[in-house]
Parts: structure tokens; C-alpha cells; sequence
């Protein structure tokens, strides 16, 4: 059987594995991106349907994670650019980003049905990966 919302963590490279918590036990948790060794965000999903969408955050090393932002629609890639800038994005095109280190967060929405993942490949340049090969870039 399958397990949703369940967490778990290691602290010696992947030999070992604990469970952790969330406050989301229904959910998928699709991706999680840390700024720092105990600080770290994940970009989720309501499991009973797509229009539900949550990120989370870390500040134990990813031991116990709580909904810091809930959007419209489920979000499924996430990543920061090193410098406080956090990106997250979903389906219906559903952009959530914050630029103050996971403090505040933003809506904006860019044309593609489903994002999949979003990546830095760089400081300054954004790549979203889509649903039927749409990719977009972004160069700040």
C-alpha cells in the first residue's frame, strides 16, 4: 500500500531512514528544496484532487514540516536560486514565489496547463518544465 503526507529523514547519508511529521498527512509531497542545513521548503498537493496546493516548510532539517502557503492548485516543483529567492510551480500554470527567504509568498500564473518542476540554472535564470515538453525561461 501507499502512504501519503509521510516524511522521512536521514542523518548519515541515506543508511538510515526516520519517520518525520507533516501537517498535511493527506498529501504528495512532490519536491522539497532547503536554503540552508535546517531550512527547507517542499511543494505539495491535496491528494484528494489537483486544486489544492501547499508549501511547506522545514526548520529542523526536514524532521517536521507545516503549511506555510495553500494555493488553488497542486503544485509539484520547487527550487531557490541561492539568494532568497524561492520558486515553486503547478498545474493551471500556478506560479508561487517568495523573494524574502520563505517569509512572504506571490501568485502569478505562466502558459502552460502543468508545470512539472522548475529549476535555477543559475542565480538569475529561471527554467519551468511543462506537461508535453513546454519548457520556459526565465532571465532576471
Amino acid at each position: 500500500g501507499r502512504s501519503y503526507g509521510s516524511i522521512y529523514c536521514t542523518t548519515d547519508g541515506g543508511n538510515t531512514w526516520n519517520p518525520g511529521t507533516s501537517d498535511q498527512p493527506n498529501g504528495i509531497i512532490f519536491r522539497a528544496t532547503f536554503t540552508s542545513a535546517t531550512t527547507g521548503f517542499a511543494a505539495a498537493q491535496s491528494l484528494d484532487d489537483n486544486t489544492h496546493g501547499y508549501i511547506l516548510r522545514t526548520d529542523d532539517a526536514g524532521h517536521s514540516w507545516k503549511t506555510v502557503q495553500t494555493v488553488s492548485e497542486a503544485l509539484g516543483g520547487i527550487d531557490n536560486n541561492g539568494n532568497g529567492t524561492i520558486t515553486a510551480a503547478g498545474y493551471g500554470g500556478m506560479i508561487v514565489e517568495s523573494t524574502d527567504g520563505g517569509t512572504t509568498w506571490s501568485q502569478s500564473s505562466a502558459g502552460s496547463v502543468r508545470w512539472i518542476d522548475v529549476r535555477y540554472a543559475g542565480q538569475h535564470t529561471t527554467l519551468l518544465f511543462g506537461e508535453n515538453g513546454n519548457i520556459a525561461r526565465r532571465t532576471e
